[in-house]
């Protein structure tokens, strides 16, 4: 593989829906658009790597920090 791993940031579908609403797409479009990619839980499936992107940004940049090191 070209890659030392992958990293995934795990959201549910309604945190993503908002989050999609909030930059002002419509709920077809938020749908479409998240139709068009795999599932959050499949990526989180695939990843060597989790982390939670349902908090405040400051709690994933936590999640980063205590990663960092086991990364190397």
């Amino acid at each position: 593989s070209e890659f030392d791993f992958v990293l995934s940031v795990y959201a549910h579908q309604r945190t993503q829906m908002h989050r999609l609403h909030e930059r002002g797409l419509s709920e077809e479009e938020s749908s479409g658009r998240l139709a068009a990619q795999l599932p959050a839980g499949e990526k989180a499936s695939r990843a060597d790597h989790v982390l939670l992107g349902e908090g405040t940004l400051p709690w994933l940049v936590r999640q980063m920090e205590r990663l960092l090191p086991a990364l190397g």
